[in-house]
């Protein structure tokens, strides 16, 4: 059966985040709209206010000031707007690149590793819940490396414990109990994880 494709339906899932650079994003409009605007509005309006000394034949020289000043004005908007934007996606985009970096470490085995986000950066509850993540995989390979240990004492003591003549029946039970308590104490660690199989059965 072939997978349905996704549509989103909920456009707003992180609220604050998205409010906060859609004002951002329509505030720059604003302002930049705003400076060219008043830019025509002033150079035209200081031009013919006065009806008096007023000539349609000036309009030619109204239009190219204009036209000059908007030469001047929309290329440093731009460059105003570009240094504004690259700011802003930087919020985002140094955290996403700092998660990209981690997780290859992590994949690696690094579980040491955790993310640190400077100050205003985005996407702290992120690297939070990621930190947390990579702290609770840590705890479970500590809990594995001790019960691994425990299953090397264990094999360790079987071939002393084989040489002697007579190995009395108390002895072998309480291999086999130590035994049974470290593979089901590695059973308990190994099946709190959900792995894709689980969803099969």
């Amino acid at each position: 059966m072939a997978e349905k494709n996704f549509r989103r339906k909920i456009f707003l899932i992180k609220r604050g985040l998205q409010f906060r650079y859609m004002f951002s994003v329509v505030m720059i409009m604003l302002i930049s709209a705003l400076i060219v605007g008043w830019s025509i509005y002033y150079s035209i309006w200081s031009k013919i206010a006065d009806p008096a000394s007023f000539q349609y034949a000036e309009l030619d020289t109204i239009w190219t000031n204009v036209n000059m000043l908007l030469f001047i004005r929309v290329p440093i908007l731009v460059v105003f707007v570009s240094l504004f934007s690259l700011i802003l996606s930087h919020k985002i985009a140094g955290p996403v690149y700092r998660f990209e970096q981690s997780s290859k470490k992590i994949a690696n085995g690094d579980l040491s590793l955790r993310i640190k986000l400077r100050q205003g950066d985005e996407l702290t509850e992120l690297a939070d819940i990621f930190n947390k993540m990579t702290e609770n995989l840590e705890t479970f390979v500590v809990k594995d490396r001790e019960v691994i240990e425990k299953v090397i004492g264990i094999i360790n003591q079987v071939p002393m414990t084989l040489k002697q003549d007579e190995i009395d029946e108390e002895e072998k039970e309480r291999i086999i109990l130590e035994l049974t308590e470290v593979v089901t104490e590695l059973k308990e660690l190994t099946y709190a994880f959900k792995v894709s199989q689980d969803k099969i059965q």
